[in-house]
């Protein structure tokens, strides 16, 4: 999903947590919304019960859940077996509340706590005119053997010097892969 900047900014009350225990329906509701298919929904559901989860994360005003993102385990199949890399995937924001803000707003958020959690580097398949803003790289992506190397296929350190670790064939949860 693209959120491009448009100088809105996101809701002063937003704020972050962990997935609840009676989260998991209005979730799936907000997935399937903001991609207009259940794929992604029934993703995050596979991914939940995989055990590969790094980090689940709600943007809410409190009330609401405006936003969702999910953070996958990958692990190095050929290279540096002991770098912690997670894939970002899927991010989601409620169809009327996109363009506000929110997704950089929680991606933000993750990417700091995923840097508190000592994961080495994130990646993600997605959109280079809005990952870069984070500090994703094209370039650092092309380091990677993924089913998904090409020009979408972007990583970003967390972790000083862990890219120096690289090249590395990666591999991802189940869920991720089920469809190719």
């Amino acid at each position: 999903m693209s959120e491009p900047t448009t100088g809105t900014t996101a809701p002063a009350n937003l704020t972050f947590r962990p997935v609840g225990p009676n989260d998991a329906v209005l979730i799936g509701r907000l997935v399937g919304e903001a991609f207009e298919r259940d794929t992604e929904a029934r993703l995050v559901g596979a991914l939940r019960i995989s055990d590969d989860l790094v980090l689940e994360l709600i943007a809410s005003d409190g009330a609401n859940i405006l936003g969702h993102v999910v953070f996958s385990r990958a692990t190095i199949a050929d290279g540096d077996a002991d770098l912690a890399i997670a894939i970002l995937a899927p991010l989601s924001v409620r169809p009327d509340m996109q363009k506000h803000g929110i997704g950089t707003a929680l991606v933000r958020e993750a990417l700091e706590r995923l840097k508190r959690e000592n994961i080495d580097i994130v990646v993600v398949v997605g959109d280079p005119a809005y990952f870069t803003r984070f500090g994703f790289s094209p370039g650092l992506g092309e380091k990677f053997d993924t089913p998904w190397s090409g020009p979408n296929f972007l990583a970003m350190e967390l972790s000083e010097g862990s890219s120096d670790r690289l090249p590395a064939t990666l591999t991802f949860a189940k869920p991720l892969t089920a469809g190719e």
